[in-house]
């Protein structure tokens, strides 16, 4: 076990890591962005043709998925990691990591996460805008723990099995309490998570 003060520097510096591959795939949106193209809606059904009936293997979401290409990589759940697929999209030559997709039961998917601007909400989040924009309720905030210390865990307002993360700088990053004012408001979204409803 490691002490006590180790505990939250560690998991803040796991979290970091974890966090990079999708915070580098995105850029902050703000009134530079003028237009942004739009891959896909995650919605309280699913994501585009993608949900709980779907099977959980690469050649069936390929299969659904015309333009995408699957691959792995371990993320960082709140208190695990995990291998997850991975949907990247080829745009202006290169690619984008669109999703990341989790197993459920029954060889279904059981989660699907927009981690990137291109992938929208329920209602219209998109990651890299702040908690005022998105205009989320704090009510339907929590504060993770463990890998996900000092994020905020809000429900969408579009749908209530859409959770959506936002980070927090400087101190409010390792606080177990939902920030309030200015650091709240600029709190970046950074995934939206689907499960299936019900």
């Amino acid at each position: 076990m490691f002490p006590a003060r180790r505990a939250i520097p560690l998991a803040s510096s796991i979290l970091a890591v974890l966090l990079a591959g999708c915070e580098t795939q995105m850029d902050r949106l703000d009134s530079s962005t003028a237009s942004v193209d739009t891959f896909l809606q995650i919605t309280a059904a699913g994501a585009g043709p993608l949900d709980g009936s779907t099977r959980y293997d690469a050649k069936t979401i390929e299969g659904l998925m015309p333009g995408y290409t699957t691959g792995t990589v371990l993320i960082g759940l709140e208190n695990n990691t995990t291998n997850a697929t991975v949907l990247f999209r080829k745009i202006y030559g290169g690619q984008v990591q669109a999703l990341q997709i989790l197993p459920g039961t029954g060889g279904r998917i059981g989660q699907i996460h927009g981690v990137t601007h291109h992938v929208s909400g329920p209602a219209g989040e998109r990651p890299g805008m702040t908690f005022a924009q998105v205009g989320v309720s704090p009510s339907s905030c929590r504060m993770g723990g463990n890998l996900w210390l000092g994020m905020a865990i809000c429900t969408s307002r579009g749908a209530p099995n859409v959770l959506l993360t936002f980070s927090f700088k400087g101190e409010a990053a390792t606080s177990t309490t939902l920030p309030t004012g200015a650091v709240l408001a600029a709190g970046e979204l950074q995934r939206i998570i689907w499960t299936p409803p019900g």
